[in-house]
This record gives C-alpha cells, structure tokens and sequence, in this order.
C-alpha cells in the first residue's frame, strides 16, 4: 500500500513537472511570438524608414545636381560646347600660337629694321596672349594642355636663315591666311569665350596684314596683282566652250576669279618653298632634310605649272625669295618645329587649292588643282 502511494506520489509529481514544463514552454513559445511580432514590426518600421531615407537622400542627389548644373551653366556655359564642336579649333590654335612664338623668338634676334622689329613683336605678344586665354580654357575644361613648342625648340644663337625682308613677306603672308583661318573657326564657334578667342584672333591678323602690307608697300617689297582691262558692259556665257574647250587653240582667257586665285596660291607656294628650302639645309635628322627637298621639288613644280598659266596670257607673275636665304647650316629650330610649320603649309596650300577648284570654270583647272592636292 505505502509503495503504491508512494508511485503514485510519484507519478503525480512527474505530472507536475511535465505540465509546468509545458507551461513554460507555452508560455516561451507566446514570448518568442511576441518577440517575432515585434521584431518584425520593428523591421517593417526599418524598412519604411529606409525607404524614406533613400527617397529622401535622391530628391536631394537630384535637387543638388540640378543646381550644380544650373550653376556650372553659369559658371561655364560653353563647356560641353568646348569638348563638342570647338575642341579641335583650340588645340590647333595653341599648336600653331607656340610655333609662331618660337619661329619669332629667333626672328627677333636678327631683324635689323626697326618698322619689321615692331611687327613681329606685336604679333608674338598677341601669339602669347593667345596662349594664356587657351590654358585658362583647357584648365577650366579639365583637359590636358596641348603639348606645344617651347624654348627648347629655338637655337637663340642661330645666325640668321632668312633676311629681314624675307620675313616681313613670311609674316605678311601668314597674316592674310590667319583671317581666313580664325574667320572659319568663327564660324563654328558656339561657347562665348571662344567666339571672343576667335574674334580677337581674327581682328589681330587683319591689323597686321594691314601693317605689313603698308610696311611692303614702302619698301617696294609687294607685288600686285595682275591688272586687267576693265569691261565696258556686262556679258553673259552663251556656248559650253566657256568651260569644256580644252585645246591650246581653243581655250577661253583666264577669268578674273582665275587669275586671282592663281596669283594667290602662286603667293603662297613661293612663300613655302622659300622655307623648305632654308630648313632642308639646316636640318638634324638626315631623313628630315630628304623629306624637305621632296617638298622643294613638288612646289617648284607648282609653281612653274601656275606661272606658265598667267604668262600665256600675257599676265605679271611674281618674284621668287630664294635669294633671300642666308648659306648659314646652323638650325635655329628643331626639326620638330620646322617639319610642324611644313606641314602647316601644306595644309594651308590644300585648303587654298581646294578653294580654287570651287571657283575655276576652265576645264583644264580642275585636273591641274586635283594634282597639286594629291
């Protein structure tokens, strides 16, 4: 008897143990979900807050960016502009602005004559001004400066290459083509800076084309341009021998346009010829010199095709400026230098003869121009 109370004492008690251990269970289970529900409250609470966080943080990005963008529009309103449409305008701009420098470094080291000293030192000042605009635009921009020339590219110790007279025909020349040059870039100018770069550029060349060609004047150094009798009436092109008739026989005069454009590239190509004569003598690398003289040879060619022209009708053709080339093999610039001005030439002399060709009407023109350009 004691036994079975005693199991069943036992037993009672296990009971217990069990149900309470239940009890807690329940009651760790209802803690746990409780839990679960807050924590997830908690999250949905995080989320919502972090979604806010996220909306809040873009409206922000995009009021910051719209206002920075409005304010770089003010600050600079041609940057975009720049990298698009006028990059290549301002890179060969401060190429050629250094090589001018550089070329007037030594220039103004020999010049004698006091009027053609003073041309070439207003035109280097401008160059520099030139410079100092373009890096404050490259800067701004964040584009990397152009690598252009400097005072390691010019021999100050260099005698002379050219006479005075010479370089007052060189820059005089020069002058008339940078018009032509800062007149297109203007053209295709859409930021105000380098619309006003353009501007100065362009007004600079006309006030030097003015003063040399004064200075030339005065020294009987200019050669005009052919004079032709003035028409007494206007006439019209009735027959297509104006244009086709290609026969030595048959072919029409030279018209006006024709002429002009004919002296102006004879100009040009006299002028060139000149310097790759002086820079074959005196340049370093011996496959620079062999470059120049094949140069030399293709513009003598030229020249004599574009002189024959105006002498069979009977019209003025002009000097040439061999002579004006000193015997000195001393470089007074590096070959980098002088092959970069060549080049320039002859970029120059294309542009002129494609020019040409647009306003030649005689047939035996076009194929004549056509070769001078390939």
């Amino acid at each position: 008897m004691d036994e079975l109370l005693s199991q069943q004492n036992k037993q009672e008690k296990q009971h217990q143990m069990i149900k309470q251990f239940i009890q807690r269970m329940e009651q760790l289970a209802q803690q746990t979900q409780l839990a679960a529900q807050q924590v997830n409250e908690q999250v949905q609470q995080t989320q919502q807050l972090f979604q806010q966080a996220i909306q809040l943080a873009h409206n922000n990005s995009k009021n910051r960016n719209s206002q920075s963008l409005d304010e770089n529009n003010k600050q600079k309103p041609m940057n975009n502009n720049l990298v698009t449409t006028n990059i290549s305008n301002l890179w060969q701009s401060y190429i050629t602005n250094s090589l001018y420098i550089g070329f007037n470094a030594h220039a103004l080291q020999v010049i004698e004559d006091q009027n053609i000293r003073n041309l070439y030192e207003r035109a280097t000042q401008y160059a520099q001004d030139t410079i100092t605009q373009l890096e404050g635009m490259f800067h701004e921009m964040d584009f990397p400066i152009p690598i252009g020339f400097t005072e390691a590219d010019v021999n100050l110790k260099a005698p002379r290459l050219f006479t005075d007279e010479f370089l007052l025909y060189f820059l005089h020349t020069m002058t008339a083509n940078g018009m032509v040059g800062y007149g297109l870039s203007l053209s295709t100018s859409v930021g105000k800076q380098v619309r006003e770069l353009n501007k100065n550029g362009y007004n600079h060349s006309i006030e030097l084309y003015e003063k040399s060609l004064e200075l030339m004047l005065s020294l009987k150094l200019f050669d005009n341009f052919p004079q032709v009798p003035i028409p007494t009436t206007p006439e019209f092109v009735h027959e297509q021998g104006f244009i086709l008739n290609f026969t030595k026989d048959q072919k029409r005069p030279l018209d006006i346009l024709e002429i002009s454009s004919l002296f102006a590239n004879l100009k040009t190509v006299i002028m060139h010829k000149a310097i790759a004569i002086a820079f074959s003598q005196v340049a370093n690398l011996k496959e620079v010199r062999m470059v120049l003289r094949e140069n030399v040879e293709t513009l003598e060619k030229s020249i004599e095709e574009f002189a024959s022209l105006l002498h069979n009708d009977f019209l003025t053709s002009l000097r040439l400026w061999d002579t004006n080339i000193t015997n000195s093999n001393i470089p007074p610039y590096s070959d980098r230098l002088m092959l970069t001005l060549i080049a320039a030439l002859i970029s120059l002399s294309v542009s002129n003869f494609g020019s040409s060709l647009g306003v030649s009407t005689r047939i035996d023109l076009a194929p004549m121009y056509a070769t001078a350009i390939s």
